[in-house]
């Protein structure tokens, strides 16, 4: 048995939760999961932004250039503060 990686993605107004479980933590998977619109379409709920850890695949050029070609605005949680992505 390997390891499995849950990408989860939470829309911070409404607290509605997707998740998909992949084979691996790489840029192109996580863009993947980003650029999959008609979850969220589906619920009426736009991506403006997208607030991830510092993990190696939200800081890769893969992941820039796919939130840029979807208009959507990368941020990044401050290293050891669990606080920034808190309710």
């Amino acid at each position: 048995m390997g390891t499995a990686f849950v990408h989860t993605v939470i829309d911070d107004h409404s607290r509605v939760a997707y998740a998909e479980i992949h084979d691996d933590a790489t840029a192109t998977t996580a863009t993947a999961v980003l650029a999959d619109p008609a979850w969220y379409a589906e619920r009426g709920v736009p991506t403006v932004r997208v607030l991830s850890d510092n993990g190696p695949a939200y800081r890769s050029q893969l992941w820039r250039d796919t939130c840029a070609e979807l208009g959507i605005n990368p941020r990044r949680t401050r290293p050891y503060r669990p606080r920034t992505n808190g309710k």
